[in-house]
């Protein structure tokens, strides 16, 4: 469905049952906007009902049904619900055949539901709204409709959404988790995404996280604090320092029972096991520390049981991003040619920027727009020439001489191809030069 205009009027739940919602229903419905199923139409009716269209078919759980089995039926039916519906979420429901009226059985309907999360989502007086669902009188209902929208304005990929979304509700009030990337991966983007969400929604009391070395948890005895996110990391120094000092006994000799330095690593371990609420801790670690932390204790895999892998781009996907965030102008520039150049440019120069992904996409992007031509930044790797390098080597002149007789051919050959010459029995001619001694095989 199409995206609807702004909506002007006040959305009133109908009734006082909607805090007893069954959490299957408040899934379908989140799954119902997620699928661009839902729509509100931006006036109320003429009797001053809430219109709400959707596709497919509702026969009591039959919505659920063809949901969980990804069959959804092209009619459009319309769903106006009543504002008196006697304490539960029952509505009215009229298909194609206005004559015909089915009252719904179901204790909650998810289509109300998923249309209300719509609304929050489109309506004009946002600001105002937030406010009344933290009044006294707030449902928990109300807080988690909110807290969802909330996380739907965050953007974030569906795996890392589903990571947090259980927060939403309001009864939610812990989180243990892993992110996992090759040295390198930028996590800290999505970790201050997900800190101000938390602040946002309440679970937290400062958008600010700590970030603590495992070691440090080890050694030093530091305790989690209720509703503030801890970022761990570190995690391989940590385990080798253990492993080096302490299991191995390497440790100045102590008293007979003083095994303060075992105690320590136990009490950390607890730390992070601990179920209570109002604790949120996040592993930030690479697959192998990943992998060593899990040994450390059988529970910890069960505790940390949610892990999101974050993965670079590959240079072709950068291309694509870059390709997208440009002008139109130079869009009608792009030839086959740019694209193996730009290829060949983030092969030498990726490692070098500050930005990671589609950062470093848009970027690029930014940087050529600002240009008349398809022109990138200057190469940043280090681009120090032979005579350079030779002057760093001691002695060894005639390996230096051979070098500069292999550069010299490397050019002749570069500028030759230009002019489609090939040079033939390239292979030949480099054993000559190294060993001076053709071979044929």
């Amino acid at each position: 469905m199409d995206e609807l205009e702004k909506i002007d009027f006040k959305f009133e739940w109908p009734g006082k049952g909607y805090d007893k919602v069954a959490p299957n229903v408040i899934e379908t419905a989140k799954k119902l906007l997620e699928l661009n199923l839902i729509k509100l139409e931006p006036e109320l009716s003429e009797d001053g009902n809430v219109v709400i269209k959707h596709t497919g078919v509702c026969k009591k759980t039959g919505l659920v049904d063809n949901l969980a089995s990804g069959i959804v039926e092209e009619n459009i039916y319309r769903a106006i619900f009543v504002h008196n519906p006697k304490a539960s979420i029952n509505c009215i429901c009229k298909g194609r055949d206005t004559s015909t009226t089915n009252f719904c059985k179901m204790s909650a309907c998810p289509i109300l539901i998923a249309g209300y999360l719509y609304y929050l989502k489109y309506r004009d007086d946002s600001e105002k709204q937030v406010a009344e669902e933290f009044m006294k009188d707030a449902t928990d209902m109300d807080i988690y409709a909110r807290n969802y929208n909330e996380l739907k304005k965050l953007e974030l990929e569906q795996e890392i959404e589903k990571f947090i979304s259980s927060l939403a509700l309001p009864s939610i009030k812990t989180l243990r988790g892993c992110f996992i990337g090759e040295e390198g991966v930028d996590t800290e983007t999505v970790i201050n995404k997900i800190a101000n969400y938390l602040f946002r929604i309440g679970k937290i009391s400062s958008s600010k996280y700590s970030n603590i070395t495992f070691k440090d948890l080890v050694t030093k005895g530091i305790t989690v604090d209720k509703n503030h996110l801890y970022i761990v990391q570190e995690i391989g120094d940590g385990i080798d320092y253990f492993n080096k000092y302490v299991r191995n006994s390497k440790l100045p000799t102590k008293k007979q029972g003083d095994n303060r330095e075992d105690i320590s690593l136990e009490e950390a371990l607890k730390v992070l096991k601990n179920g209570r609420k109002d604790r949120y801790i996040i592993i930030n670690a690479t697959p192998l520390e990943l992998k060593k932390f899990f040994m450390l204790d059988a529970k910890l895999p069960y505790v940390f049981d949610q892990t999101i892998y974050f993965k670079d781009y590959n240079d072709e996907e950068l291309l694509k991003f870059y390709e997208e965030e440009l002008a139109e102008y130079h869009k009608d520039m792009i030839k086959e040619e740019f694209k193996k150049s730009f290829l060949s440019y983030l092969n030498r120069n990726r490692k070098f920027f500050p930005f990671k992904n589609k950062d470093l996409s848009i970027f690029l992007a930014g940087y050529t727009s600002r240009k008349d031509e398809l022109l990138l930044p200057k190469e940043q790797y280090d681009d120090k020439s032979l005579e350079e390098l030779c002057n760093n080597l001691v002695g060894m002149e005639n390996i230096k001489e051979q070098l500069q007789q292999l550069n010299k051919l490397f050019m002749l050959k570069k500028k030759l191809s230009k002019l489609g010459i090939e040079i033939s029995n390239l292979n030949l001619n480099l054993h000559m030069m190294f060993l001076g001694n053709p071979r044929y095989r």
